[in-house]
This record gives structure tokens, sequence and C-alpha cells, in this order.
């Protein structure tokens, strides 16, 4: 795919979404899924590949909690 046709395809999906043009500037997470949806994947495998990769974030985390020596430190 040419970088023309490439730049047409995603300006097409981005004006599915309400502020997609922000989103795909500022958000990793959706920036990453519209570069699936090029590669082909429809929505409903990028929705399940979102979910599978929060579940493998929320279990990293859960388990840093409870193998984790450390205290937590906040510096808000």
């Amino acid at each position: 795919m040419t970088t023309e046709k490439r730049y047409l395809k995603i300006i097409k999906i981005l004006k599915n979404f309400k502020n997609g043009e922000e989103l795909y500037k500022n958000s990793a997470m959706f920036n990453k899924c519209i570069q699936m949806m090029l590669e082909g994947m429809n929505v409903y495998d990028v929705l399940e590949q979102v979910i599978q990769g929060n579940e493998r974030t929320l279990r990293a985390f859960d388990d840093y909690i409870h193998h984790c020596k450390e205290p937590i430190m906040y510096k808000g």
C-alpha cells in the first residue's frame, strides 16, 4: 500500500470516531488499534486484542502487588 493510500485509509477510519484525529495523535492504544485495522483486522478482532492486553496488564500488576517485597510509594 502506498503512503498516500495508507493515509487516506487512516482518515476514513478516523471519521468513524467523535475525536478520531485527536485520539490517533494522543493515545498510543488508539493508534495501535487503527494500525491493526489497517492490517485487515475487523473491529471485533481489535476489541479482543485490547481486552487480552488489558487482562495481561492487570495480571502483571496483580502479580507485582502480591510478590513485590518493597512498599509501593506514590509521589504526587
